[in-house]
């Protein structure tokens, strides 16, 4: 394999895939189907030319020599697209579609290369690519059994809601081998697509939001100079982070790409034209866990010898914060922070502590309003809280007389070594949110190994807990507004390159800053970072068995580790941040596995309409959903956090406003709730169709998200069969309740309403043309017409 295992952004691109699958999307070139037989661009336009020199007698003798020399300057093109241009005038219509699919069909799928398997394999959110081949579709259904979502440059409608759903997709901006219409291979056709105000916002999204793995390019490839000029110009995202795998770069290359925020991963092909080391890649990332590491000191002050440090008697003679000080140099000598901790050194660790007993006990010593109050030039004004494995303190800097707050770990957790350790990484996972300035997380200002603490900056307010005790959450603009706040600090500690989970969401450890009253802004603080994971971290945290387990993952229960499941992925905080969800609405406590009770979806679909003043009817059904694809058992079936993020912020624009965007799937969902309030109604096509029944089963509503010439319109569709309640002679009224029907739907905003008569069967159709935003009202008037339509379709 000629690919450097040890590049420091292949091991960074393989672990960030493994611990955060969802938020990648790969964008696929040519070179991806090479190994099914399919050619490169280059050898595609010399394909065609071929074909058309077969044509040459379909023109006259006078021409011939013309036309030779014009396909043979063809082959000398640099410019691509001006070729396809001149191929597709040269060669007749149908002559065209029909040596290019020729060239590009598989017929037989088991050649699809496996390449394409084991991206699906690795969860990612979908796939971009500029190839019209339809290897991603077809391996996507061979992976998993159910077809995928997916769109070309003309449908809008469908790709607009990929970065924002929760389905797989995939996307061809260059057309799809079926569809000659949607095929961009010429100049125009390129310009044209350029043009397309839909298709520039997706691409500028997608590079923004989303973590690109860009394969199957060479730097000569015409539609990559494409995608680097046009599609990643707006790729400067401090979140977005983008791969890609490249044959034989020079330093140039990558210096050039890493400026536009491509980080280069070289390699050299044992064979140009399979490029297996693209697969090794794969395989080498499904096959890749996380190996847990070992923390070093937190203690960032002067280092002294075990030689230097005085002995246990002579230790606890001193004043307590002297020794504080030389015990904690002397542990930053054992397992200093400059280097990796091996297990040598903690079990040298543990030597120290029981070489230094009577001195450690005597560091621990702390209690306000006695002469242990004071620790690290901080005094102890109030106790905070206590738990299980430590307690929370206010203090007061000596000095400056600034406030702070101190969490002291319990003395025994010194016997503890993997709770120290964790303790440790969490400190790590601190500084690092502390460091890039992450808003809205507890700051720490230092830590500490003896006695084990963690000083850090003082919040005053309320936690989650007592602000809904308090009922200062009973809007659901107000709740929708918390949870954005909690999704935005996690969402970005996710998005750094250290990637630091927290692990250990539930209210008591979200605060309301200086909330207390109904008026108060929302100032959401996320605490405990400290007990979070971060790269190489172990399973255990310093909490471990003293969380609400209602809030933890099944993966972090003791079945959970025992099947060998990792915490190391950002679905662990999904599905605590599905459960606090399910806190704020519901306003208690998850019981353990309560996702795993029949009756735990209808419990908060049921509250959320009792509790809660909406206007959107639909709201109660889509947040219910949002809470359910967060809290999946299988960590590989819950949505990903930036989508649960997204999901909410959508409701939270809906609750605030009067109006919905026409790409919103949820506009569907609102007609069919205001037709139906019992949400008797089916969903298909990724969200994109609706279907209502009646009670008897005789008439059915069908609404549909389409695209008519680049324009959204919401295909009607009201269906009558005869049934039991009807007259016997139906057919002598099936004419006048047509138009009766048609007449509902031939107002304002519906065009083109027509009805249609089979045999005991009427079905009116109707258009609904979309503007970029649709009013409440007038989905009230679309939905009026609906149901009255429906109302005359009585064979009576």
């Amino acid at each position: 394999m000629s690919i450097d295992k040890n590049h420091p952004d292949y091991i960074n691109l393989r672990k960030r895939i493994r611990e955060n699958s969802k938020d990648f999307i790969a964008i696929i070139g040519a070179g991806l189907s090479r190994p099914a037989g399919l050619p490169s661009w280059d050898e595609l336009r010399n394909l065609l030319i071929n074909d058309a020199f077969a044509r040459l007698s379909e023109y006259p003798e006078d021409e011939q020599d013309g036309y030779k020399k014009k396909l043979a300057s063809l082959r000398s093109y640099n410019d691509l697209w001006k070729c396809f241009q001149e191929l597709k005038k040269l060669l007749p219509g149908q002559a065209y579609i029909s040596a290019i699919k020729s060239k590009l069909e598989i017929l037989d799928k088991s050649r699809i290369p496996e390449t394409y398997d084991m991206l699906w394999r690795l969860k990612i959110k979908g796939i971009v690519t500029f190839n019209i081949d339809t290897c991603a579709i077809d391996s996507f259904a061979r992976e998993n059994k159910c077809h995928v979502d997916m769109a070309t440059s003309l449908e809008t409608h469908k790709y607009s809601q990929f970065l924002s759903g929760t389905h797989n997709f995939v996307f061809h901006p260059h057309g799809i081998l079926m569809d000659p219409t949607s095929w961009v291979f010429t100049e125009g056709e390129k310009t044209q697509l350029l043009c397309k105000r839909e298709y520039i916002s997706f691409m500028s999204n997608l590079c923004q939001t989303k973590n690109l793995l860009i394969l199957g390019y060479n730097l000569e490839d015409f539609a990559f100079k494409y995608i680097i000029q046009h599609a990643l110009i707006t790729s400067h995202s401090t979140e977005a982070k983008h791969f890609i795998l490249l044959p034989n770069p020079n330093r140039f290359d990558i210096e050039d790409l890493g400026n536009k925020s491509i980080a280069v991963i070289p390699y050299k092909p044992d064979d140009p034209e399979k490029h297996t080391e693209i697969g090794q890649f794969l395989n080498d990332c499904l096959s890749y866990i996380p190996k847990d590491t070992i923390p070093s000191s937190v203690f960032t002050g002067e280092e002294r010898s075990l030689g230097d440090l005085p002995n246990d008697d002579e230790l606890i003679n001193m004043s307590i914060n002297d020794a504080r000080w030389l015990l904690n140099s002397a542990i930053r000598n054992i397992i200093p922070p400059d280097r990796q901790a091996t297990l040598e050194d903690i079990d040298k660790l543990e030597y120290f502590y029981n070489d230094h007993l009577k001195a450690i006990h005597m560091a621990w010593l702390v209690s306000k309003n006695s002469n242990y109050d004071t620790l690290y030039g901080y005094k102890i004004i109030d106790e905070i809280g206590s738990g299980a494995f430590g307690q929370v303190y206010e203090v007061e800097n000596i000095n400056t007389k600034e406030r702070a707050a101190i969490k002291i770990l319990h003395l025994n957790v010194r016997d503890k070594k993997d709770y120290l350790n964790s303790f440790r990484r969490g400190v790590y996972s601190m500084r690092i949110l502390t460091e890039k300035k992450v808003l809205r997380m507890v700051k720490i200002i230092e830590a500490y190994e003896v006695p084990a603490c963690i000083l850090m900056e003082y919040i005053d307010g309320l936690t989650l807990s007592k602000a809904k005790e308090y009922k200062f959450l009973e809007s659901l603009e107000t709740c929708l507004e918390v949870l954005l706040q909690i999704g935005d600090v996690v969402y970005r500690a996710h998005s750094l390159d250290e990637i630091v989970l927290h692990r250990d969401l539930k209210p008591d450890n979200v605060i309301l800053k200086d909330f207390y009253n109904i008026n108060n802004d929302i100032d959401v603080i996320v605490l405990d970072f400290d007990l979070s994971w971060h790269k190489g971290a172990s399973d255990l945290s310093v909490v471990h068995g003293a969380r609400a387990q209602g809030y933890a993952a099944p993966e972090q229960t003791a079945s959970g580790r025992q099947m060998g499941i990792s915490t190391r992925n950002t679905a662990v905080d999904v599905f605590g941040y599905g459960m606090l969800a399910y806190f704020v609405f519901v306003g208690d406590d998850p019981r353990p596995n309560a996702q795993k009770f029949s009756d735990f979806s209808d419990n908060v679909r049921k509250t959320i309409i009792k509790k809660y003043a909406y206007k959107w009817h639909c709201l109660p059904d889509y947040l219910t959903g949002i809470i359910i694809g967060c809290t999946k058992d299988n960590q590989n079936e819950r949505i990903s956090f930036s989508e649960a993020k997204d999901a909410f912020q959508a409701a939270y624009d809906m609750a605030s406003s009067d109006k919905i965007r026409h790409s919103d799937p949820l506009l569907l969902r609102e007609v069919a709730c205001r037709i139906d309030p019992d949400g008797q109604f089916s969903i298909s096509d990724f969200d994109r169709e609706l279907s209502i029944r009646s009670g008897d089963g005789s008439k059915t509503i069908i609404l549909k998200l389409i695209s008519i010439e680049n324009k959204p319109y919401v295909y009607t569709k009201l269906t009558k069969i005869k049934s039991a309640g009807d007259h016997r002679y139906a057919g002598k009224y099936i004419n006048r309740t047509r138009d009766k029907a048609v007449s509902m739907l031939n107002v304002h905003p519906f065009v083109n309403p027509n009805g249609i008569i089979g045999q005991s069967l009427l079905e009116i159709e109707a258009y609904w043309p979309l503007d970029d935003f649709i009013s409440l009202e007038l989905i009230d008037k679309v939905t009026e017409r609906i149901i009255a339509a429906r109302a005359e379709m009585q064979f009576e």
